[in-house]
């Protein structure tokens, strides 16, 4: 921390509480690490700084308050949150005076330092959370809100509407004429939006009466040459196939690949649609017609929620809808 505009410094506010400066600057910022202190000692500071004219940052404000000025936001990989969710959660929490703490969730990090030390006012958990993590997030008493986690549902869990979207990738694709679709999943199977979107699509197609949905995992879970392999070969094995639902856009660059190797283009032979509408859909060639969510709004509503829960208020998050973004691939 520097100094304030009539000269006092950090060191000065030390000196005159008789602590260290580790001590003082832990009280100050709301981050002690492996500083410890009394709340003594805390309000001690925070009078002598009031005394001397030291200016409280915000982080010190909000100790005043009880509280951190954080938010925490927990996300298992960068597929659940991108660029423009996070952008719009930083923005919005800044016009009310938090700050932001980020940390991955999953398999490498099952203990967040977020959960471990209170540094957090509340969280946002975003996409497949461990139950492992929730009831850890569950266990700290702070308000949360749950963003496309399907294994919750309730007043404070904002999840999306994956069987709305399924019954837009089928409009598009009936209206182009195509009738045998086929839904090619990323190998999670456990995940809620693979199963979401394999239901959806099944009963969107029962529905309808059309062809029964072919189906095809990738086994590695990943788009590598054995993914690549295995598909070439069920699109081989399915010639009547004319139309392709993508579980995550990212698949697009190998399932082009495959669909040319068997002598079939896009979308001519085969139309082709992700979920997503990330930057694969657009810079895939030929382009690829996606399904997705407004992501700014996801990050606004979000923060918008849970300030509601740490002010006290009862709060009913949206189901948010899917768009179709209609580009050269179907």
């Amino acid at each position: 921390m520097g100094g304030n505009k009539n000269g006092t410094k950090l060191t000065d506010l030390a000196k005159a509480c008789g602590l260290s400066l580790r001590v003082v600057n832990a009280v100050m910022t709301g981050y002690s690490g492996s500083v410890r202190y009394s709340p003594g000692t805390k309000d001690k500071v925070l009078e002598t700084a009031k005394r001397l004219g030291y200016r409280p940052n915000r982080f010190a404000r909000n100790l005043q308050n009880g509280c951190c000025g954080t938010i925490a936001v927990l996300a298992e990989n960068f597929f659940d949150i991108n660029e423009i969710t996070m952008d719009s959660i930083i923005r919005a929490s800044s016009q009310r005076s938090k700050m932001i703490l980020y940390e991955r969730v999953g398999a490498d990090n099952p203990n967040p330092r977020c959960l471990l030390e209170r540094i957090s006012d509340g969280f946002i958990a975003i996409g497949q959370i461990s139950e492992q993590v929730m009831e850890k997030i569950d266990r700290t008493g702070s308000p949360c809100i749950f963003v496309n986690t399907n294994r919750r549902k309730g007043a404070n869990c904002m999840n999306f509407d994956e069987r709305g979207a399924m019954k837009l990738a089928v409009d598009r694709f009936v209206s182009l004429g195509r009738e045998r679709i086929a839904f090619i999943g990323n190998g999670r199977t456990d995940h809620y939006f693979e199963k979401a979107r394999h239901m959806g699509l099944e009963a969107e197609i029962k529905k309808r009466g059309l062809a029964k949905l072919k189906i095809f995992e990738n086994p590695s879970l990943h788009p590598d040459n054995e993914f690549r392999k295995q598909l070439s070969s069920f699109l081989i094995g399915n010639p009547e196939i004319d139309s392709v639902l993508l579980s995550m856009d990212f698949m697009a660059p190998v399932f082009y690949d495959a669909a040319e190797k068997t002598g079939r283009s896009i979308p001519s032979d085969i139309a082709a649609i992700s979920v997503n509408n990330s930057e694969f859909s657009i810079a895939s060639r030929p382009s690829l017609t996606s399904l997705g969510i407004n992501r700014a709004e996801v990050g606004w509503t979000a923060v918008e929620k849970l300030m509601s829960l740490m002010e006290g208020k009862e709060v009913s998050c949206p189901t948010l809808k899917y768009s179709l973004f209609p580009r050269n691939s179907a």
